[in-house]
């Protein structure tokens, strides 16, 4: 597995949802494949059991939380975190 790092640049494996919270609701967010994150925290969440979710800057749309096996590093694509 790799090793998250702060401000790496990472970019989902195919399009996906992430979510992010404000107040007491949440609200999904879709993210293309193309489109570039960068890690905001080096901690993982297991919000449901076997799955880990990362939180990730989006350019739009703030801080987002995203699962961590749908990200792929954009400076080594070949690695991936699942």
């Amino acid at each position: 597995m790799e090793t998250l790092t702060i401000g790496q640049l990472v970019r989902p494996r195919e399009t996906t949802i992430c979510w992010r919270r404000h107040d007491e609701s949440t609200w999904e967010v879709s993210v293309g494949r193309n489109e570039l994150l960068i890690i905001c925290d080096e901690r993982t969440q297991e919000l449901v059991p076997g799955l880990r979710t990362v939180h990730v800057l989006h350019p739009q749309h703030g801080a987002v939380t995203c699962l961590l096996d749908e990200l792929v590093p954009v400076n080594r694509p070949q690695h991936c975190y699942s």
